[in-house]
């Protein structure tokens, strides 16, 4: 139990992308109808997808 509310906490890692590959997520992002609001949202949706085709 972590003593607050007993929730357990999600845990997150750090990944770098080049500068370029941001800036185009960011674009991305700025002309989405999907919601995305993050980076971080746009890359762990293609990661799923991309896991998912894995399989």
């Amino acid at each position: 139990m972590t003593g607050k509310g007993d929730k357990m906490r999600a845990k997150y890692v750090n990944v770098s992308i080049h500068e370029d590959l941001a800036k185009k997520i960011d674009k991305y992002i700025a002309g989405s109808k999907l919601g995305f609001t993050s980076r971080a949202g746009v890359v762990n949706q293609a990661l799923r997808e991309f896991l998912q085709k894995k399989k």
